[in-house]
């Protein structure tokens, strides 16, 4: 029976996720709000197939199936949708009634994806459970985790009273006992395994990741509907005021971690595109200050702060200046970031007691939360949850959110529960009017559904936020380790401080302990150490490996760019040589065919010019033998002359002998005469030839242009001959 028992929790976890992933699927495709919820209803009406329809039993069937508190009025107002769906027919006899259709079982795409998430988050869950000596079955691991993943909602633990356990290093160091508070136990041990699946899944992204968004936003976009009815117009949510919890203002402000102020603002820019007011209660801003004030005497103390806002601190310093301006005048910061400061005490006349008196709002004060755990903030919750009714009045009795005119935003999923549980346990609201207070995250999924926006984008960052806030481990599992690593050696100590900087290290911690105090002992305070010691420098060896990967990628890339480039130039290169030498080969035929021409035209010139020489040297040659004629006739001439002189001279010194001496006298002369004539004729031509010859040849060599060119002739004056010389 107990194995039957279990199969049929599995298989209704199984179909609960399986739905709520087609709710969001279905409202993606369509832009139907109420369309998208069809796929929700039809495995719960398959259970009273044929029978007739009652609204009553199907809202209990809802929120029993689904966890979801359903309004009977909700239902009604869907039967008309349900029936164009054919999840609903008109009975045969009354036109009036409906009865359930017979259902078929459909397979869904998304089963498969649904089964494996479900058996990887339990193999998950096992292992990190054993750690902290407890035992779970599958369906007790599958039902906690569809619970926080529906709601998104991981903080049952973060509630407690925080304890610091360090004491420093002393001689009368009392022994660290555990507080009654800090026992093991499966609720807190899910809130941080659901919470750290979820955020390595998102981390890694893929299939699974996508799957556990539209989980997470198939469930809002039920409970919207389910709980609130169809989302208002723009103009009517104008006149609604909503007053917010401290939490959600300090994330607000960035007084908490990065991922609920990311998930904190765009929740306030929907409520200001909706133009609704924002009000905030006057004892909200002391528990406001409260908060700031709790890690900044801790810093100045000089003890490590504790909180959202003490990991801020020990992650940034610097972030303890700026809480120290927000803490010093938070009435203005508050006041000029749009909100109105109202004071709750106001409201305690009879005039408004009437709708919530003092009593109800003390058994308030005993519903909303354990009585041993946190009084002062159960008072403040109980008083701002009586002061929406007492503000409310008489709209309490609408059912639409925007006309109850008022209406408390909360964080914290118990205090919006129980105080809803309570008041309709104790017939102060029906069930058919919306509570005073609601969770933020309906509230945004109703504005996104009012005034438009993405229900994937702002689901994430609501579900990063929530696991990121439970993974960051609390002051006294910090404390508790410090003690003991100080008992040990302070130095020990004093590194884990630093690495609790480290949302790696915070991780890693929380991992190993599941933020139970009581799992941190003297035997394994030194193992913690080492653990987070590796954790941290594991990813910082993932991602100098993932840098060693990228920048081993990108040089490669580049020598493969260099390559190419270098390929190409080289490409490039032999094109250009290969065009070069083809030029030079053009170049050069064309050289050698301009160089033959030349040659050809310089033979032919040379021809010529040794034709021109030729005929040149010749005339020069007559010329010069003319000159050479014309100085041998000027020579011969002169002999002529001396001759003729010579006989004168001689015929003149016969003339002169006496007369009767005659024939004696010219044989005397003519004796005389002819033996002188060799001597004397020839004597004065002997020396007067040669000059006039010289002469005579120079004057004609000047006057037939002819003397430049004597140089290149062997001249013999005496035989007159002109014989060109040889060159060597």
């Amino acid at each position: 029976m107990g194995d039957s028992g279990s199969s049929i929790v599995a298989e209704a976890t199984r179909r609960e996720l399986i739905a709520f992933a087609f709710v969001e699927e279905s409202y993606s495709k369509s832009g139907d709000i109420v369309g998208g919820l069809l796929p929700l209803f039809a495995p719960v009406l398959a259970k009273r197939a044929n029978r007739i329809f009652d609204s009553v039993q199907f809202a209990a069937d809802v929120q029993a199936a689904y966890d979801i508190p359903m309004s009977p009025l909700v239902a009604n107002g869907l039967v008309d949708r349900m029936a164009e769906a054919g999840l609903l027919r008109i009975d045969d006899g009354d036109i009036r009634t409906y009865r359930v259709a017979p259902q078929s079982n459909v397979q869904r795409s998304d089963e498969t994806g649904v089964d494996a998430l479900l058996t990887e988050f339990c193999a998950f869950a096992r292992s990190a459970i054993e750690r902290v000596k407890l035992a779970a079955s599958d369906e007790a691991l599958q039902m906690g985790f569809l619970k926080r993943l529906t709601t998104a909602y991981f903080l049952s633990f973060v509630e407690k009273r925080e304890k610091n356990y360090f004491k420093g290093h002393t001689i009368s160091l009392k022994k660290v006992e555990d507080d009654e508070q800090d026992a093991v136990q499966l609720e807190q041990a899910l809130d941080v395994i659901c919470a750290e699946f979820a955020l390595q899944k998102l981390d890694e992204g893929g299939v699974v990741s996508e799957l556990l968004l539209r989980l997470v936003a198939g469930a809002l976009i039920a409970e919207v509907v389910l709980t609130l009815q169809q989302p208002s117009s723009k103009q009517i949510l104008s006149s609604l005021k909503v007053v917010f919890d401290g939490p959600l203002i300090l994330d607000f402000m960035d007084l908490s971690t990065p991922e609920l102020k990311d998930y904190a603002a765009d929740l306030f820019s929907l409520v200001e595109s909706a133009s609704i007011r924002r009000v905030v209660f006057k004892h909200t801003v002391e528990e406001m200050k409260g908060t700031l004030q709790g890690p900044l005497k801790a810093l100045q103390r000089g003890e490590e702060p504790f909180g959202p806002l003490g990991n801020r601190i020990r992650a940034n310093s610097e972030h303890a200046a700026y809480a120290r301006a927000m803490l010093d005048g938070l009435e203005e910061q508050l006041e000029r970031i749009g909100f109105e400061i109202l004071d709750a005490d106001n409201y305690l006349s009879d005039e408004y007691t009437k709708f919530c008196s003092q009593a109800a709002e003390e058994h308030l004060r005993n519903d909303v939360g354990p009585l041993m755990f946190n009084l002062e903030r159960r008072i403040r919750d109980a008083h701002s949850i009586a002061t929406i009714l007492r503000l409310r009045g008489s709209a309490q009795e609408h059912g639409s959110i925007a006309e109850t005119g008022w209406i408390l935003v909360t964080r914290n999923d118990a205090v919006a529960n129980r105080s809803q549980s309570s008041l309709e346990a104790r017939q102060l609201i029906e069930r058919k009017q919306v509570p005073p207070a609601i969770t933020d995250r309906r509230l945004a999924g109703y504005l996104w559904f009012a005034v438009g926006g993405s229900v994937g984008a702002l689901t994430r960052k609501k579900l990063i936020a929530n696991c990121s806030y439970v993974m960051t481990p609390r002051t006294d599992v910090v404390s508790k380790a410090r003690q003991y690593l100080c008992e040990l050696d302070p130095a020990k100590a004093d590194t884990f401080v630093a690495l609790m900087r480290d949302q790696r290290a915070q991780r890693c911690l929380m991992r190993s302990t599941l933020g139970f105090p009581s799992s941190i002992r003297p035997e394994n305070a030194e193992e913690l150490l080492r653990e987070v010691r590796l954790s941290v420098a594991e990813d910082i060896k993932a991602e100098a490996a993932a840098r060693e990967a990228e920048l081993q990628a990108s040089h490669q890339a580049e020598l493969s760019a260099l390559a190419q480039a270098r390929l190409s130039d080289q490409l490039e290169s032999q094109s250009m040589h290969l065009r070069m030498a083809h030029d030079r080969e053009v170049e050069r035929s064309l050289a050698d065919g301009e160089l033959k021409k030349r040659d050809e035209r310089v033979d032919a010139l040379t021809g010529r010019l040794s034709t021109l020489e030729l005929a040149l040297e010749s005339g020069n040659g007559r010329r010069i033998q003319r000159a050479v004629r014309s100085a041998q006739s000027a020579t011969q001439g002169l002999k002529i002359l001396l001759t003729v002189v010579y006989l004168l001279v001689v015929g003149c010194a016969y003339w002169f002998l006496p007369s009767e001496r005659s024939g004696y006298a010219l044989a005397i002369t003519v004796v005389v005469a002819l033996l002188a004539f060799w001597i004397v004729p020839q004597y004065l031509y002997d020396r007067i030839s040669r000059p006039l010859w010289m002469w005579r040849f120079r004057a004609r060599c000047d006057d037939l242009g002819v003397t430049e060119y004597l140089a290149a002739y062997d001249i013999d004056p005496s035989l007159g001959r002109v014989v060109p010389r040889i060159p060597l």
